[in-house]
């Protein structure tokens, strides 16, 4: 792309279809800004979507309106309009992938399901979308090719024509099918020859067995036998020769056919390194991409997101979030040179526009309001009526079961071990692990009527604590708690995942934060829960901690918006933060985020100190034996 393409212009956004874009697409003003933001301007645009702000929707709203925009591209023949979609992990490919064969609204406001492939191993996608993958999508094709199917597939193709997602062609090429069916015939001699081949081995074998047992000569039958397994051996030569010489033209074949595939397709999905794919390489030098859209850009090493951009497109749509973790970089050499910064990020520092969906649909307003002064500057607004939608019956019960708590434990960190007893650098606590164990006991036995199952998340920055917590859970509800009632994961490994419920257990309970030390990882752990997000911690440990790595305290969360400067991103981004990605290193030297957050808890009554005796004092006179085995109430966390 030219150099004059790396900012977004500055035109102003035309609200006439901004509304119109609200209207037909179900999208809020700020999705349809970004949206009409893209439509307007060549070059880069950078959307940026804060946790719950509906990114997937923004980029499904957005591929319809290109499609529906641009020339059409022809189920036969090929055409114009074609878009390249592609994210880091094949998670978030596939998601796409998903929503968009539950269809998208086209230009006439009907729902339709537009030709999409998904490019890249099949092993490695989501058993809901392997059905649009290139290998199986040219199966179908190559299942056209034979001549006693041609029948069938046009009836099949028929049959299916209401239903987008089968789209191979029905024209049926003369040459080409003489090619596939000359190939399969050849095949199949050569497999029937070789069965024939070891027929005769066998009959040889039996013949002169028997000779030995009996006595009687069986010459000729084996010279005939002999003679009829030269026959097939020179046969079978003779085959694979030509089959070897068929070959040539049967991968000309695969490589028209897959060209073919890709060439009717609207969509083509894959991840940033899966676009690198051979295929897509020389089916481009046909045809072209006209945008690429690049999802989690954030989490994306910056050489992978250049790949996409080798086709060229007239547009280039990265969307992210750099305020959540950053791409995972193992080695911390590769790190200090900032390898672990992504292209979505080295766009801002050049002071790219950037799109921000400022309507956060997940969490209660009593969580965001956190997350949305700390990281986003106020800007982070909570759609309407989410206090109602996002309430929950133990809500009641607070401050104990409040949508935002703090429960001060006063436990200790330390150095776990593996699996084979050797020393390993994690931390766990073992009390903030059974206190965890005991909360959500209370939450199940108070509540016996509400349904539990799948609703709660349990996360942490460490893998040892991971560990602790899923034998505690194990131990006191059995090992079934683990697969379904309730998800175990690490900050990191949680990251785009939400619950109803959750559970973070800070571990850290000496002088450093360690982990918790970067505010990108602080934000995904408070962004997580849509009801209620439970905080286990030692209050005065982490109170201590973040002093010592901060220069100033301040007294209310105003106080840092306005130490910031009104711009928490640009801070983020521009290295008071930037580390390999494991935490050791002291980030929060200029913004105290930690020691704001547990003033805030503390002065809006949200801190629950000595938590571990206080919620047993609480569930004496609710009748609740939080140390019960095999309690019947607990059926409601346990079954689905």
């Amino acid at each position: 792309m030219p150099r004059q393409h790396l900012r977004t212009k500055d035109a102003a956004v035309n609200m006439q279809a901004v509304r119109k874009h609200m209207n037909q697409y179900l999208v809020n003003e700020p999705q349809a800004v970004a949206i009409e933001t893209v439509m307007q301007n060549d070059g880069f645009t950078l959307v940026q979507g804060p946790p719950g702000t509906g990114k997937t929707r923004t980029i499904l709203a957005l591929i319809s309106l290109l499609l529906a925009s641009g020339p059409k591209v022809d189920s036969d023949s090929g055409g114009s309009t074609r878009l390249l979609v592609c994210a880091p992990s094949n998670a978030a490919v596939d998601e796409i992938a998903q929503r968009l064969k539950m269809g998208i609204v086209n230009a006439q406001g009907k729902v339709e399901v537009p030709r999409i492939v998904r490019v890249g191993q099949l092993e490695s996608m989501n058993s809901a979308v392997r059905d649009i993958s290139l290998d199986r999508l040219l199966e179908e094709e190559l299942g056209n090719f034979t001549l006693d199917r041609k029948a069938s597939a046009l009836n099949k193709a028929a049959d299916n024509k209401g239903d987008p997602r089968r789209w191979s062609s029905n024209k049926i090429d003369p040459q080409l099918s003489l090619v596939y069916t000359q190939y399969l015939e050849l095949t199949q001699k050569q497999t029937s020859i070789e069965q024939r081949l070891a027929q005769a081995n066998n009959e040889i074998a039996r013949l002169r067995k028997e000779e030995s047992t009996t006595g009687q000569l069986q010459s000729s039958q084996i010279a005939m036998a002999i003679a009829d397994r030269k026959q097939l051996s020179g046969e079978l030569s003779h085959t694979r020769a030509n089959i070897l010489a068929s070959k040539k033209s049967f991968e000309a074949l695969k490589r028209r056919l897959r060209n073919a595939v890709l060439g009717r397709a609207q969509v083509v999905l894959a991840t940033l390194s899966g676009s690198g794919h051979e295929s897509l390489g020389v089916f481009v030098t046909a045809h072209r991409f006209q945008c690429v859209i690049v999802d989690e850009a954030s989490q994306a090493v910056e050489m992978s997101a250049l790949i996409p951009l080798r086709y060229g497109p007239t547009k280039c749509v990265f969307v992210g979030d750099p305020n959540q973790l950053p791409p995972t970089v193992l080695s911390l050499d590769a790190g200090s040179y900032g390898y672990n910064q992504s292209l979505f990020v080295r766009m801002m520092l050049n002071n790219c526009d950037v799109q921000l969906l400022s309507i956060q649909y997940r969490m209660h307003p009593s969580i965001s309001y956190l997350p949305s002064s700390l990281f986003y500057d106020r800007r982070l607004l909570d759609a309407e009526n989410l206090s109602v939608s996002r309430s929950a019956s133990w809500h009641r019960l607070a401050p104990f079961f409040a949508p935002l708590v703090f429960f001060d434990v006063d436990g200790f960190e330390k150095v776990g071990t593996t699996i084979n007893n050797s020393s390993s650098h994690s931390l766990y606590n073992l009390r903030e692990a059974q206190f965890a164990v005991l909360l959500v006991r209370c939450l199940a036995l108070l509540f016996p009527g509400e349904s539990l199952f799948g609703r709660i998340g349990v996360i942490t920055p460490y893998k040892q604590q991971l560990r602790l917590l899923r034998n505690q859970f194990r131990n006191a509800f059995g090992n079934d708690v683990t697969d379904g009632p309730i998800d175990f994961n690490t900050i990191d490994g949680f990251q785009g995942q939400e619950k109803d419920i959750i559970l973070f257990s800070c571990v850290r309970a000496g002088s450093s934060l360690g982990f918790l030390n970067d505010r990108r990882r602080i934000n995904v752990a408070i962004t997580r829960a849509k009801q209620s997000l439970f905080i286990i911690g030692n209050y005065n440990a982490l109170v201590n901690a973040s002093t010592s790595t901060s220069t100033s305290i301040p007294s209310s969360i105003s106080d840092i918006t306005t130490k910031n400067g009104g711009n928490a991103i640009n801070e983020t981004i521009n290295g008071k933060t930037n580390g390999s990605g494991n935490g050791n290193q002291s980030h929060n030297k200029q913004t105290p985020y930690w020691s704001t957050l547990l003033t805030y808890v503390r002065d809006n009554s949200l801190l629950i100190p000595n938590a571990r005796k206080a919620l047993l004092e609480f569930a004496r006179p609710q009748k609740i034996d939080l140390f019960a085995k095999n309690e019947p109430a607990l059926k409601n966390l346990l079954n689905s």
